[in-house]
């Protein structure tokens, strides 16, 4: 049973929904392919790129440093490395098999796939910050940049970032933001999402929603379509200037002013 199935039936046994809705949602549904909306980079700016396996990652904002710091446990292998105004952390651990047997060759893939715990402490001038991860959570904190997330499986927690393009296939995602300008985006196949924009904040939010429930509550929404579970909505904060775009498969979401 897919993601999408599974929200569908919860839908359908906490009553939001009635059994011939969940047949008119199942029998519709294609699963979308998830498309970041990859803003460039300037090509000046202060990059911080991440690339993990699997494993936790905790980002942490320090005015005291000028070069990440890497202060977790259990990180052999993972290094970090400069090109330009990048700096690169990477997984660079050898899971090469052995032997040619069926066991070294799964002790190789296993290991390929070991967690790791990661945490980092970052200067705040990084003015963008890139994470793939096939799996782990991922948590930011006091990192005043431009956040984009590529992660396939795991729960997201941004708190302090000036703006985000995420895409993931299964999780939470829980983000806290002062929005202003530019164009940002979240696309969640899976999972709930928490949007939290501070009393300052000017955007524009638009949600296509599949299955789920949206709550903007105390924010000016316009619903233009869709079923009782999911639809499309728009939402203003002040004049508008910044624009969030949103597409979630399968979950709730919530908006608020925080």
């Amino acid at each position: 049973m897919s993601d999408f199935e599974n929200k569908v039936k919860e839908l359908l046994e906490q009553g939001k929904i009635t059994p011939e809705e969940a047949q008119e949602l199942l029998a519709g549904h294609q699963e979308p392919q998830l498309k970041q909306i990859s803003l460039p980079s300037t090509g000046n700016e202060r990059v911080l790129r991440i690339s993990l396996r699997a494993g936790d990652l905790k980002v942490r904002g320090n005015p005291n440093v000028s070069t990440p710091q890497l202060v977790g446990y259990n990180t052999d292998g993972i290094q970090i490395r400069t090109e330009g105004n990048t700096w690169i952390l990477e997984d660079q651990r050898n899971f090469e098999a052995q032997g040619s047997g069926f066991l070294d060759k799964m002790v190789g893939l296993f290991g390929k796939f070991k967690p790791v715990h990661v945490n980092l402490e970052v200067p705040t001038f990084v003015e963008r910050l890139e994470v793939h991860l096939l799996a782990g959570d991922i948590e930011v904190r006091d990192v005043p940049a431009f956040v984009k997330m590529d992660i396939q499986a795991g729960d997201i927690d941004l708190t302090g970032i000036t703006g985000f393009d995420i895409s993931a296939k299964a999780g939470d995602v829980d983000i806290n933001a002062d929005l202003k300008e530019g164009q940002h985006g979240v696309e969640l196949l899976a999972g709930d999402l928490d949007l939290n924009l501070t009393p300052s904040s000017s955007a524009k939010v638009n949600v296509n929603l599949t299955a789920g429930d949206f709550d903007a509550r105390g924010i000016p929404t316009t619903k233009h379509g869709g079923t009782v579970t999911g639809g499309r909505y728009e939402a203003v904060l002040g004049s508008g200037d910044a624009s969030v775009t949103i597409n979630v498969n399968a979950g709730d979401i919530d908006l608020r002013i925080r």
